[in-house]
């Protein structure tokens, strides 16, 4: 009898939590960034995700330093497909709180979260103490490789979402959603000799 009443007050005491579902993906799409010069180089890649979470469509993005894309650093200290200033500009970023993802959208800005940092070292080419030069090396700090971000729910039709790096939009991701569709319609590198990726829509800038 005893025992049946521990178990009564236990299971009063503790709620029962239902698990949360994981976000499910219905569309992606990949692209490289584009640095913000005269000769553009892709110098990040970005995967944006339109993902239905809790009931509501939602765009995650994720920015990352390295990519088989990714052109690495000028001479012979880069590693292709590893951008170390990138990482650098990302560490810079994150830590001034000065990267985030906003949607516009009737007027209004809606910002997102950021959502998680990888970090880890990166390989990299240098001279060796005996001179040598190390084909093999890595860097000696743990830079940010990837970041993620969430965006707030998205309305129905046509919405733009931006990265804004130091509150100027760098990346523009456009969706289109209907009762019957919905879709990553376009992915722009943003700035002076940005280069548009995908279809050619006009974002508002």
């Amino acid at each position: 009898m005893r025992r049946l009443l521990l178990l009564a007050i236990l299971f009063t005491a503790v709620p029962f939590v239902v698990p949360r579902r994981p976000a499910r993906v219905l569309d992606a799409r990949t692209a490289p960034y584009y640095e913000d010069a005269t000769v553009p180089r892709p110098v990040a890649s970005v995967l944006a995700e339109l993902v239905e979470d809790v009931g509501s469509l939602r765009l995650r993005v994720t920015v990352s330093a390295v990519g088989d894309e990714v052109d690495p650093l000028p001479g012979l200290e880069g590693v292709y497909g590893v951008n170390l200033r990138t990482a650098e500009e990302l560490d810079r970023l994150l830590r001034s709180d000065a990267l985030r993802l906003v949607l516009r959208h009737a007027g209004a800005q809606l910002p997102g979260s950021l959502e998680s940092v990888q970090r880890d070292r990166l390989p990299a080419r240098r001279v060796g103490p005996d001179g040598r030069f190390e084909l093999e090396a890595v860097t000696e700090a743990s830079w940010p490789v990837r970041a993620v971000f969430f965006g707030p729910p998205l309305p129905e039709g046509k919405s733009w979402t931006y990265l804004e790096a130091d509150g100027v939009p760098r990346l523009a991701i456009a969706v289109e959603s209907t009762d019957w569709r919905c879709r990553i319609a376009h992915i722009e590198s943003r700035g002076e000799g940005s280069r548009a990726i995908g279809s050619t829509m006009e974002a508002p800038r």
